[in-house]
């Protein structure tokens, strides 16, 4: 089911995995154990593919649905507990019944908190909340980091009462606790990492932990691969159409309902337009040209905070991680960003546009079909854009400059065209007609459209640790 070979990992100068060979068959459950720094959790993680190994081989059962739990929950603070388990039901195409995901919470105690935002959750009720999530999808290789952090007595005996089914239906569990006593007991082995090595392979009751003279050295692995790993059955998986609903209307719901950075987004659009509403004299109003100009450059600012803001959501309790595991095409999640960032802008341009009338001074009386095809088009590229490098946002620092920076230059020849459209639409006449920038816009649209597809996988599955 799940294989790995003479796996190396490093960090920097130092090696945390060294030449790890271990093999986890369907049907069982294996406890990982060790001290602090051992290497546990860097193993879960290469068992799950979300970081790469330095050296070796990961192999996994073809069409094998991994399930991972680690040191954060995935689940969204402003959703409700309900919504989080709907949202999760979508990404993995299962059933989305509320009958059915009522049934889950209640299977964790949570029924009576079915309707509280997950936000307001003890870290106790966080992971039994996560706990549900996982039972909702039947995985192959189910990889539990210390799952039982912040549970009561109740609810660690009912993760091991779903670990032992799991297990039943022929599932691959393994295990990271630092219970060793009561997760012991449901083990069908127990491998001992200690300085980035295999120390003891071998049942439960060949180890004593803290006794290391106790511990059996582990074999040394044989030189040659073996086999891969059987095939699992496959499963219908949903498309990356259903993966982009889903994350547009999650974005969507925290972001309008919740007022995540809208406001924000809305307020510096604004005071742009009055700032430049300030340089006119007394009886004097901007030139078209130099209108439509502010009003796109509002316009570009307030995407950059609207795109900060959509994948900032994904940041908080690790949600990205569950989202590069869904069984969907990863490129689902940038296809939502940019349709979620494109409603978005469009509603804030509906603001910006009065207020530019209004603070500059112009007239609305010119073509203004073309200049609704134009905006939408130079829209629409800028959200695919900004969906794309969205994807480099994955740390603070990111957020606050990376993206910034590079958006802008990027973003010249869709400004160009909106404002030489909307130049016409102000009443001033242009040589060119707006066809020929309507063009550019749409080329724009493609060459990016095309690069998010094709790139975005790479940047937002990015090797972390």
């Amino acid at each position: 089911m799940l294989h790995l070979h003479r796996v190396a990992k490093i960090f920097g100068l130092k090696a945390v995995l060294r030449n790890v060979s271990c093999s986890f068959a369907p049907g069982s459950i294996t406890l990982l154990a060790g001290d602090n720094g051992a290497g546990k959790s860097t193993l879960l993680r290469l068992a799950a593919g979300l970081s790469r190994p330095t050296a070796g081989e990961v192999a996994r059962a073809e069409n094998a649905v991994v399930g991972y739990v680690g040191h954060a929950t995935f689940l969204y603070p402003g959703l409700t507990a309900l919504e989080n388990l709907a949202f999760w039901a979508r990404v993995y195409g299962t059933s989305r019944e509320r009958g059915r995901l009522l049934e889950l919470l209640d299977q964790v105690g949570l029924a009576a908190h079915a309707h509280e935002r997950a936000g307001v959750f003890s870290r106790g009720m966080a992971q039994r909340l996560n706990l549900a999530r996982v039972l909702m999808r039947p995985a192959d290789i189910l990889l539990l980091d210390e799952p039982g952090t912040g549970l009561d007595v109740s609810s660690r005996e009912l993760l091991r009462a779903q670990m032992r089914a799991a297990r039943d239906r022929g599932a691959c569990v393994v295990v990271v606790s630092h219970d060793y006593e009561g997760d012991s007991a449901v083990a069908d082995r127990v491998l001992v990492l200690r300085d980035g090595a295999i120390a003891y392979d071998g049942p439960p009751d060949g180890y004593a932990p803290g006794a290391a003279e106790s511990a059996k050295p582990a074999p040394r692995p044989a030189p040659e691969a073996p086999a891969a790993p059987k095939e699992c059955a496959e499963r219908p998986a949903p498309g990356l159409l259903s993966l982009a609903l889903a994350t547009a209307g999650k974005d969507l719901l925290l972001t309008l309902a919740r007022g995540s950075g809208l406001v924000q987004a809305l307020l510096l659009g604004l005071l742009l337009l009055f700032v430049f509403s300030l340089a006119q004299g007394v009886g004097e109003r901007l030139s078209p040209q130099n209108a439509a100009a502010v009003f796109w450059l509002s316009s570009a600012f307030c995407q950059v905070l609207i795109f900060n803001g959509l994948y900032a959501l994904e940041e908080r309790c690790a949600a990205r991680v569950g989202l590069v595991l869904a069984p969907a095409p990863v490129q689902g999640v940038w296809l939502g960003k940019a349709l979620a960032g494109l409603l978005l802008l469009l509603l804030a341009q509906l603001v910006f546009l009065p207020a530019a009338v209004v603070f500059l001074g112009q007239e609305i009386q010119g073509d203004w079909p073309a200049a609704l095809a134009a905006l939408l088009l130079a829209d629409a590229g800028m959200c695919a854009l900004g969906s794309l490098l969205g994807a480099l946002a994955q740390g603070e620092a990111a957020r606050e400059s990376l993206l910034s920076i590079v958006l802008f230059p990027l973003l010249v020849p869709l400004l160009l065209a909106g404002v030489s459209v909307g130049t016409q639409a102000l009443g001033a006449p242009s040589p060119d007609g707006p066809d020929a920038w309507i063009g550019l816009a749409a080329a724009f649209d493609a060459v990016f459209a095309a690069a998010g597809l094709l790139l975005f996988g790479f940047m937002y599955t990015g090797d972390d640790a």
